[in-house]
């Protein structure tokens, strides 16, 4: 009789005493050849067209999804989805679409920056006419450590985009025949001036009078740097303090990845 198959080298009908060893012949799934009776626990170079993994684990240890020129998706019916790194989760998608995640929001693969710094001790001995650095020497928060408040009393951040940035000082005169009568304050990037705030002259200045700015700066994320500069003219001159930083203040967020 006629074989409609052939299995290993046979021509004719064979008993089934002799499957075994004629069943030798190797399939190929993707680049994977596989023999009968063998166990097969990676294919590689496959692939699958509506595919549905109802239980178990399934892991991917590729290191990219190609999806062609159509979506990926991955959907839940009935339970969160997660997505885990070395062993612990790192983002959860809630049944109510919430997402969480495990260490904050990040940009690219670096913590987004902010901080607020301020002026915990009065400033005093300001000129009167001439912009001054504001020493902001005490911080609320610094998540990458990106502000001096030490020396040069600046922002540098080290992840490049669009920061917002927001300042105020509170101008004060103090001591004999002292007179404030004029308040005015800027945003330096790399010791130049980039966004002036407020600017208070004689007939509406006086004593513990805040000045604000606010705005939006590029930093490049390596040797960008911003300041907040203060200029104030009269006699006994000095910037305000505050134990809870709402006197004297500089603050900065990143808003945009670059």
């Amino acid at each position: 009789m006629a074989v409609p198959y052939t299995f290993g080298s046979a021509t004719s009908a064979i008993p089934l005493s002799q499957l075994d060893s004629n069943f030798a012949t190797t399939i190929t799934l993707g680049n994977t050849a596989i023999q009968l009776g063998n166990t097969v626990t990676t294919l590689n170079n496959m692939t699958f067209a509506n595919v549905t993994i109802s239980s178990g684990t399934s892991n991917i240890s590729s290191t990219s999804i190609a999806n062609g020129t159509s979506n990926v998706s991955v959907n839940s019916s009935g339970g969160n989805i997660t997505v885990a790194t070395n062993g612990t989760t790192a983002i959860t998608i809630d049944t109510s679409q919430g997402v969480a995640f495990a260490k904050g929001f990040t940009v690219g693969a670096t913590a987004a920056p902010a901080f607020y710094a301020y002026a915990s001790s009065t400033q005093t001995g300001i000129s009167s006419g001439v912009f001054t650095k504001i020493q902001l020497n005490a911080e609320l928060f610094d998540t990458a450590n990106a502000f001096d408040s030490t020396t040069n009393y600046r922002f540098t951040p080290q992840v490049a985009g669009y920061y917002q940035f927001n300042g105020q000082f509170t101008a004060y005169a103090s001591g004999g025949g002292a007179t404030l009568t004029a308040a005015y304050i800027s945003i330096k990037k790399n010791g130049t001036t980039y966004y002036d705030g407020n600017y208070l002259p004689a007939s509406n200045a006086s004593n513990n009078w805040g000045v604000v700015v606010s705005n939006i700066l590029y930093m490049n994320g390596t040797t960008d740097y911003v300041e907040l500069w203060g200029y104030l003219t009269g006699v006994g001159l000095q910037f305000n303090n505050s134990t809870s930083g709402n006197n004297t203040y500089f603050s900065g967020a990143l808003v945009r990845s670059a």
